[in-house]
């Protein structure tokens, strides 16, 4: 009993050793040992670059992890708004102060949050 390869899909199929002759000629179909596994069909060159695109996304042109990007002092800003609907003025969060003064509230109010 033969195996044949067809090289466009990559099917392996058992044929009687007679009929692998017919296909010896035939460049579509490749014949294969018996005895050893299937070759894994080798990825296209489409299938590569969305690998290689796959690994490196999240990754400086370096080749180094990518930085998080840092939010802006707007950003900062209207993330305190949105904590601060809702609750009594006393309660609410400050929005003076340079970048690192709202990083620290916005961290300060988290960890009150995980308190409880």
């Amino acid at each position: 009993m033969a195996r044949l390869k067809n090289q466009t899909t990559g099917i392996v199929i058992n044929v009687a050793d007679e009929k692998a002759a017919r296909y010896e000629n035939d460049p579509t179909w490749e014949l294969e040992d018996a005895g050893a596994p299937a070759k894994p069909k080798e990825p296209t060159v489409a299938e590569l670059k969305a690998e290689i695109d796959r690994r490196n996304e999240g990754r400086e042109e370096d080749g180094a992890p990518a930085k998080p990007k840092e939010p802006t002092v707007d950003e900062l800003k209207a993330e305190i708004d949105r904590r601060n609907e809702g609750r009594e003025e006393d309660a609410k969060l400050s929005k003076d102060g340079k970048k690192a003064d709202l990083v620290a509230t916005l961290a300060a109010d988290d960890a009150a949050q995980a308190q409880g």
